[in-house]
Parts: structure tokens; C-alpha cells; sequence
């Protein structure tokens, strides 16, 4: 199956070319970053973060630092938040869950079934997943099925299906037309 992708249709998080899409905290929000960053910047805040780290710090603020600096240790942001059992979603195909919660986990799973359910990724697509010691690369359908369940992944596949009916029922019908209207002109 090829991928579904219509560009200006992919929301930011099923993106598969995305950057710094999400985190999703051990309570399984999803603190999508692109919304955030709007969110701050209609505020007019001083601070616009772009990235995983710039975010990490915005959540973990300048204490967090200050105690490692006491430590003697240098922290390093993101690490610190996936310690904790954080995502972080690079995008959809691409994430860091070195310790996630299973909370998080669950969320990300519904996060990645609708963007398969909807046509953005294709079930088999292979979802890169850093561990911390080394990386797996499940399928989009066996990671859905592992982290959120087997109805999650089976309702994945119903709407994906539903989808694809959808679009073979309009090729049948513009085949037909099309065979109509040249009966006609014939």
C-alpha cells in the first residue's frame, strides 16, 4: 500500500518529514508544539521555543538547571523529560520512549491509529522507536495493537478500510459515468 498523503491535508503530527511535532507527558496529554508555539505567540510572549529541547526547558524550567549545576552535572533537557517517562514525538514515525508510562504509551498508539485510520500513514510503515540502549521498528499496525490494544487497532483498520471502500466506490462510479458517456457519443 502506498502512502496516502495529500501535503496540504497532513496535520503537523502525522507528518512523517515533521520535526519537534509533540511531547506527550506520562499522563498521556499531547502537548503538541506547533499549537503551543502559536498559543505563545498570540500572547505576545518573549520566548518563542522551536524545538524538543527549547520546549523540554520551557516545561522544566531554570530550577531544574540550577540543581544540576549544583550537582556538577549539566542537564540535558530532553533526556531529563523522557527519564521521567515523557514521548518525545518527532513525528508520527519517529519517536523517542526510552521509559514511557503507560499512559503516554496508550496516547501516542491513538495518536498514530488516527493518522493511519485517516489515510496519512500507511499501517505497515515501519515507526522508529528509541529505546534509550538502541532502537525497534515496529509497523504503525503492530505498534497500535502493542501499546493501545487490540480494538484500537482493530477500529484503526475499520476506518482505514471504510476509507479505502469509500474511494473504490467513486473510481466505480466515475468508470461508469465516463463508460456512459461515451455510449452516448458513439
Amino acid at each position: 500500500m502506498n502512502r496516502l498523503l495529500k501535503r496540504q491535508n497532513v496535520p503537523l503530527l502525522c507528518d512523517p518529514t515533521g520535526l519537534s511535532a509533540a511531547w506527550i507527558d506520562p499522563t498521556g496529554v499531547v502537548h503538541d508544539l506547533h499549537a503551543m508555539g502559536r498559543q505563545r505567540e498570540e500572547a505576545e510572549e518573549t520566548f518563542l521555543p522551536q524545538d524538543h529541547e527549547e520546549w523540554a526547558e520551557l516545561f522544566l524550567g531554570t530550577s531544574a538547571a540550577a540543581e544540576a549545576a549544583e550537582r556538577g552535572d549539566i542537564l540535558d533537557y530532553v533526556e531529563e523529560l523522557v527519564k521521567r517517562g515523557w514521548i518525545k514525538v518527532s513525528n508520527a514515525t519517529s519517536i523517542d520512549a526510552s521509559k514511557p508510562t503507560l499512559g503516554a504509551k496508550k496516547s501516542f498508539a491513538r495518536m498514530l491509529a488516527k493518522c493511519v485510520g485517516d489515510g496519512h500513514i500507511d499501517p505497515f510503515e515501519e515507526i522508529y522507536v528509541w529505546e534509550g540502549d538502541g532502537a525497534s521498528l515496529p509497523s504503525a499496525g503492530d505498534l497500535v495493537e502493542d501499546w493501545g490494544g487490540k480494538d484500537m487497532a482493530e477500529a484503526m483498520f475499520a476506518r482505514l478500510n471504510a476509507r479505502l471502500e469509500g474511494r473504490l466506490s467513486e473510481a466505480r462510479a466515475l468508470r461508469t459515468l465516463r463508460g456512459l458517456v461515451r455510449a452516448l457519443l458513439t
